[in-house]
């Protein structure tokens, strides 16, 4: 009954895990195509203030930030697991 019900319990995190990866990826896609937006609309908010402005120059500084943010939430993998000796 034991062995069971921790095949069962395997089973259902090894699922988890494979949701948790897809939804990982989708994440990041969609992510990506928020920065690529709202990049777009920072470059269209640069051109209508003169690209030489000081106005422009914050511009630049906000999509600064913002990539900084997008690489550092980026999430590494995790580490293998070392086997248990027996």
């Amino acid at each position: 009954m034991q062995l069971e019900e921790a095949k069962g319990a395997n089973a259902m995190q090894e699922s988890l895990k494979r949701q948790l990866k897809a939804t990982t990826q989708l994440t990041a896609a969609k992510t990506r195509k928020a920065y690529i937006t709202a990049s777009g609309m920072l470059d269209m908010a640069m051109a209508a203030v003169d690209r030489t402005s000081d106005a422009a120059k914050n511009f630049r500084r906000i999509r600064s930030r913002v990539e900084k943010v997008d690489l550092v939430e980026v999430a590494e993998p995790l580490p293998e697991p070392t086997p248990n000796p027996k």
